[in-house]
């Protein structure tokens, strides 16, 4: 159990420190310590989301263009990775967002796939479960429809050419999709 408590926190913060907010100075190894910093945190990205206005549930700072929708996949998987239960109305209010826009870039893509993966692992309604699982298919299907002739991803599933990181960012998204039983055909090399 320590051992998953512990991965939960590095996924929080890496996710946190990513999105902006930084973490000043060391952070005791104290774990006391360390779930009183998680727990700010958690309200510090809580206050961070919009409430109402055109861009209900997302987060502040939300990027425009091929990155729309990534930051508050990004703040979300954080969020739920860090504890945050799936019936949570600052979630709920995310997911109505995410679920309602559509995003057209790998990186949001990829993220928005991490965090239907984990709401359809932790919700206990099977409604809900049926409909995170349908969003993270059309997510699925979505990343593995954008692969470039080459192998790896671009920015979108269109016109610019792969990179490693747009690459890497893709194969968690599909990763995450396969640990939450998304039909993700195989792509091998012979």
């Amino acid at each position: 159990m320590r051992t998953i408590r512990h991965h939960r926190k590095g996924v929080f913060l890496g996710a946190v420190c990513a999105f902006g907010c930084g973490v000043s100075g060391a952070i005791p190894p104290d774990d006391a310590h360390v779930d009183m910093r998680m727990e700010e945190l958690i309200r510090s990205l809580k206050a961070a989301q919009v409430v109402d206005g055109t861009k209900r549930g997302a987060f502040s700072d939300e990027l425009d263009g091929v990155h729309a929708g990534g930051v508050t996949a990004l703040v979300t998987f954080a969020l739920l990775s860090a504890g945050v239960p799936w019936h949570d109305e600052t979630i709920e209010r995310a997911v109505r967002y995410l679920a309602e826009h559509p995003l057209p870039g790998t990186y949001s893509r990829s993220l928005r796939a991490g965090v239907w993966a984990l709401l359809a692992s932790r919700t206990g309604e099977d409604e809900r479960r049926r409909e995170y699982r349908r969003l993270l298919q059309a997510d699925t299907d979505w990343l593995v429809g954008a692969i470039k002739s080459d192998g790896f991803y671009g920015y979108d599933a269109e016109g610019t050419s792969g990179d490693h990181s747009c690459s890497q960012f893709a194969v968690l998204g599909l990763w995450a999709a396969e640990t939450a039983s998304a039909e993700v055909p195989s792509c091998g090399t012979g």
